[in-house]
């Protein structure tokens, strides 16, 4: 707590001596005399620089966040525009191994001998009956939704 005691005392005396002073007799009689006159005659503004005299002297940073604005508009614009004109991939080649294929499968067995069979699921199981079920949808096809299950009610045991 001596640190704090000293700095402490130091204040004290610094302001004991602020106490006693005054300033001189003429002080205030000058002080309001050069108020007036400044406010009677205030000095002219400083010249102007040569970007304000072009009209060329405002604020840059909304400028900027306006150009940004601008710039990313007209990227996502040319985005758009440039995916409206792309044109589907062409079919892949039927005798090509590595090609692309659509895979379709059936709830209880395979349609296509080329491709691994899936788990055996009963037909009440998978809820499909006997149509093929698509797993990859062809370019452009809609993929129906699935069917709601129906909604559970409380049964009440009548406690």
């Amino acid at each position: 707590m001596k640190p704090e005691n000293t700095s402490q005392e130091e204040l004290q005396r610094v302001l004991a001596l602020k106490r006693h002073e005054q300033p001189p007799r003429q002080f205030f009689k000058r002080f309001s005399q050069k108020v007036m006159d400044r406010l009677q005659n205030p000095e002219p503004p400083p010249e102007p620089t040569l970007m304000q005299r072009l009209g060329l002297d405002f604020d840059t940073k909304p400028v900027l966040i306006c150009l940004s604005g601008l710039a990313i508009c007209g990227l996502l614009a040319f985005g758009l525009i440039l995916s409206r004109s792309m044109k589907a991939p062409p079919p892949a080649n039927p005798t090509d191994p590595l090609g692309q294929r659509p895979i379709h499968g059936s709830a209880g067995g395979l349609d296509n001998p080329g491709l691994m069979a899936a788990p055996s699921v009963s037909q009440e199981q998978s809820g499909g009956g006997g149509e093929p079920i698509t797993v990859a949808p062809e370019p452009g096809q809609r993929i129906p939704p699935r069917p709601r299950p129906a909604p559970v009610t409380p049964v009440n045991t009548g406690k």
